[in-house]
């Protein structure tokens, strides 16, 4: 189970599953720490997810698409819920702040 590099609290699946399909970051639910998806964890997804589906497609003779897309639907829906436990993520950097809490400039 993956856990906020900060704090040690669980990242729930839901949040997980939510990041795979939208991209979005992670925020922790106890500190607030943001977690980004590895690039390593993108390509994880894609090559597990859609990337099957596409070549079952691009090579099915299937005169009726009904069954390939229903097969393409049901294999994204099943995998989609076991990819969570596959990625990985890493704890986004805090912007550096001058010692009066204000946010530095960029360098």
């Amino acid at each position: 189970m993956q856990t906020c590099h900060a704090c040690g609290a669980k990242l729930h699946w839901a949040q997980r599953w939510r990041s795979q399909w939208l991209a979005d970051p992670i925020v922790c639910r106890t500190c607030g720490r943001i977690h980004d998806m590895r690039f390593q964890s993108k390509a994880v997804f894609i090559a597990v997810t859609i990337l099957p589906v596409l070549l079952f497609n691009a090579f099915s003779t299937y005169e009726n698409w009904i069954p390939v897309l229903t097969w393409g639907a049901f294999y994204i829906a099943l995998v989609s819920l076991f990819t969570p436990f596959l990625l990985r993520y890493d704890l986004r950097p805090e912007p550096k702040k001058k010692d009066d809490g204000t946010p530095a400039e960029p360098e």
